[in-house]
C-alpha cells in the first residue's frame, strides 16, 4: 500500500472534512493518494504521541490508523500546533502480487535513502535533483508501507527511495 505524496487535488482539507469536523480554512490541500479506494481518506503525520500501536514508515512519518488519530491530528493542526506536519490523501496506490518486485528486477526504480522532506515538502511540485538527475514535477512520489518491516518512498518516474532498515 502506498500514497502518491506530490499530487495536490485542488480540494482543501477543511472542504473535504466539512461533514465531519468544523475546521478553519487553512488552505492545506488534500492530495490524490492513488487510484485504489479513492473514496477513502488517509493521513500521514509526524505525531509520535497519538497512538502507541503506530509504527513509523520512516522516522517522522506515521500513517493514521484510526478515526481518533485522524481527528486529533487535524484538530491539533487547526489549533496551531506548528510542529505538527501532516498530509491528507484521497485513495492510495497498490501493486498486484509480485508487481513491485518485477519493477525492481527490471531496474524501473533507482534506490536512494528515504527522507522525511519528500513527504512534507511545502512545494510538492518542485523539481528534485538526485544524483545529478532532475525529476520533473509531474512525476509522482509514493510512500510504501510495510513489506517485511522495510519502509519505502519511491518517485514514480524511475526513482525509488528506500530506507536502509
Amino acid at each position: 500500500m502506498g500514497v502518491v505524496v506530490n499530487r495536490p487535488s485542488g480540494v482543501t482539507v477543511a472542504e473535504a472534512l466539512k461533514n465531519h469536523f468544523e475546521l478553519p480554512e487553512s488552505g492545506e490541500m488534500v492530495y490524490v493518494g492513488g487510484p485504489v479506494e479513492h473514496n477513502a481518506l488517509f493521513i500521514l503525520h509526524n505525531a509520535d504521541d497519538l497512538d502507541g500501536s503506530e509504527k513509523p514508515v520512516i522516522d517522522g512519518v506515521y500513517v493514521g490508523s484510526s478515526p481518533d488519530t485522524f481527528e486529533s491530528i487535524v484538530k491539533r493542526a487547526a489549533e496551531g500546533a506548528d510542529e505538527l506536519k501532516f498530509r491528507v490523501y484521497f485513495g492510495c496506490a497498490g501493486w498486484g502480487p509480485d508487481q513491485l518486485e518485477g519493477e525492481l528486477a527490471r531496474s524501473d526504480w533507482l534506490v536512494i535513502p528515504a527522507a522525511v522532506n519528500y513527504v512534507y515538502h511545502p512545494d510538492p511540485l518542485r523539481r528534485l535533483e538526485v544524483d545529478g538527475r532532475r525529476i520533473h514535477p509531474r512525476q509522482s512520489a509514493v510512500a510504501r508501507v510495510g513489506d517485511g518491516g522495510k519502509s519505502r518512498i519511491k518517485l514514480k518516474t524511475g526513482f525509488r527511495i528506500q530506507d536502509s532498515g
